[in-house]
């Protein structure tokens, strides 16, 4: 990262908000991958990968890496959820072998940022897993004004 202010934030927000999924693999080109450590309980999406099995854990990779590449994935893989009320910075990755859903949001940076992940029973994402994607998002972006105030004595525009 550079020296401007930008960076500087954009990388105490990492450190405060974020952690890598695989520093050597999922750091590409275009974006890189992290999950958002939540002020409570943990990551869903870290706890599917780290205890799912192999076929889960490669499928997921192969998508991750596309995606940090910059390549266009899929629609049996990924999926926006722009058409749901209050979800336009929402998607998530699919697994059809597992049904299971990773629901990720972008950030400046090129950061693709792990929120939520579940198991998918029905056509549509049940209403709680939607609104705890939401909840997240907007936990993220709150604490992500926070980190940047501190730096900025206030300023949220990256400038001291």
């Amino acid at each position: 990262m550079g020296e401007g202010g930008g960076d500087r934030n954009l990388e105490r927000v990492i450190g405060a908000l974020l952690e890598p999924v695989d520093k050597r693999r999922f750091m590409g080109p275009r974006h890189s991958v992290y999950y958002y450590r939540p002020e409570q309980g943990s990551n869903a999406a870290k706890d599917l990968l780290d205890n799912g099995g192999t076929a889960l854990k490669s499928g997921y990779a192969a998508t991750l890496t596309k995606h940090c590449n910059g390549d266009r994935l899929p629609r049996d893989k990924y999926h926006d959820w722009k058409q749901w009320k209050d979800c336009d910075s929402l998607a998530d990755y699919k697994h059809r072998q597992s049904k299971t859903r990773i629901v990720l949001m972008t950030d400046e940076g090129g950061l693709i940022i792990l929120l939520h992940a579940f198991k998918k029973t029905e056509d549509e994402a049940k209403t709680y897993e939607v609104k705890e994607a939401q909840r997240l998002r907007d936990e993220y972006r709150y604490r992500k004004s926070q980190v940047i105030a501190a730096i900025t004595g206030g300023d949220r525009s990256g400038k001291k």
